[in-house]
């Protein structure tokens, strides 16, 4: 069985729709479907994007080329509000945008978001906005570049947003972690 017949099957009865309920949305037989979910035949790059379009997720998710789920509208959407939280911070304390990357030791990642290479969500929106109310703080004040420690273990494979989350992480003063990890989990709604 390939991912991509894993994922149409499991999108389908997340919807709770028949076979044959979803080719008459798709607009295409039943038995295709039946054959794109055993994995005994690949469908075009039309099909998999009228798939991608009615379940709302990434093409290259159906494909299995990641596993993020999320369309990219809505990565998009976060990706705005993410670059229009750390521009309002930049414009407010007067920093050009060079200074805010470098403030954050962020160039890369602030492109990426730009250039959607990589897709925010609302989680990753709440620690961008909790960790410059830290570094806005007197208690945070301490040089970013000087905060950031050694990368992960290799071992651990982390998403790109994953990724981001850590290293914005990592910014934080050690005697204020456990404070913004509060702020995180009650912005999340996942109090220990």
């Amino acid at each position: 069985m390939s991912v991509f017949s894993e994922r149409l099957k499991e999108l389908r009865s997340k919807k709770k729709l028949s076979q044959q309920e979803l080719s008459k949305i798709i607009g295409i037989s039943k038995s295709s479907i039946n054959m794109y979910e055993r994995g005994e035949r690949e469908p075009g790059l039309e099909t998999v994007g009228a798939f991608a379009d009615f379940f709302d997720v990434q093409t290259d998710y159906l494909l299995g080329k990641h596993d993020d789920k999320r369309s990219l509208k809505e990565g998009k959407k976060y990706n705005r509000l993410i670059i229009q939280t750390v521009d309002n911070y930049r414009q407010l304390h007067g920093y050009a945008k060079e200074q805010m990357e470098e403030l954050l030791d962020w160039k890369d990642m602030y492109s990426n978001l730009e250039k959607d290479r990589i897709l925010g969500d609302e989680g990753m929106l709440r620690v961008i906005q909790n960790t410059i109310e830290v570094l806005d703080s007197p208690e945070g004040s301490v040089p970013i570049a000087d905060l950031m420690k050694d990368s992960s273990p290799e071992e651990i494979k982390l998403s790109e947003g994953e990724q981001l989350l850590l290293e914005l992480f990592r910014k934080i003063p050690e005697d204020r972690q456990e404070f913004f990890l509060d702020m995180v989990r009650g912005q999340l709604g996942k109090k220990e």
